[in-house]
């Protein structure tokens, strides 16, 4: 485990972010993407980077766009992954002089979404299934969220992989790899 190795990375790549011009399907045509999205997977602290980092920080929270407003019984919106995808394309070019990170989620349909659209993206995951699970007992998850991600691990891992993925360690959150210092 090499904390300032795996820092080190994650820095050299936002650091590089390079430019990205877009074909006509896109509502932007030939703009510079200069905000950074970070697919965080749940518990890296995207809520919290937000919180204390304001300024610099966007967290395109998902479940507004993933479920149907108003029903007792969630209910896939019918829109989805479409809208977010969309509010994330809005999100990565507005303000596009000043950085900002742009936080999302890493459901396997967005990322194809990002990907497909040309929007560049890091992803930022736990390194240890049971650190990761102990975040979500402390942060109080629902119990079927915390046996979901138990019970799934191996594969939203094997998942992330094919779009290339950085670890945190424990005790590291992503405002630690953002800004340093610690939580």
């Amino acid at each position: 485990m090499n904390i300032i190795n795996e820092k080190n990375g994650v820095e050299k790549y936002l650091m590089a972010v390079k430019p990205m011009y877009y074909n006509f399907e896109t509502t932007v045509p030939f703009t510079v993407q200069r905000n950074i999205v970070i697919a965080g997977f749940p518990g890296v602290g995207k809520s919290y980077t937000e919180k204390v980092y304001t300024a610099n920080c966007i967290d395109m929270e998902s479940s507004i766009y993933h479920w149907e407003p108003g029903t007792v019984v969630k209910t896939t919106n019918m829109y989805w992954p479409g809208n977010y995808i969309d509010a994330i394309f809005e999100r990565a070019y507005k303000n596009r002089w000043a950085k900002t990170y742009v936080l999302t989620s890493t459901y396997k349909e967005v990322l194809t979404g990002l990907k497909e659209r040309g929007i560049d993206f890091i992803i930022v995951a736990p390194y240890d299934k049971y650190e990761a699970l102990r975040r979500y007992q402390r942060r109080g998850s629902p119990k079927n969220f915390i046996d979901s991600i138990d019970k799934n691990w191996d594969t939203y891992m094997a998942d992330l992989e094919s779009y290339g993925v950085h670890t945190i360690y424990t005790d590291m959150y992503l405002s630690n790899l953002i800004c340093g210092g610690d939580r």
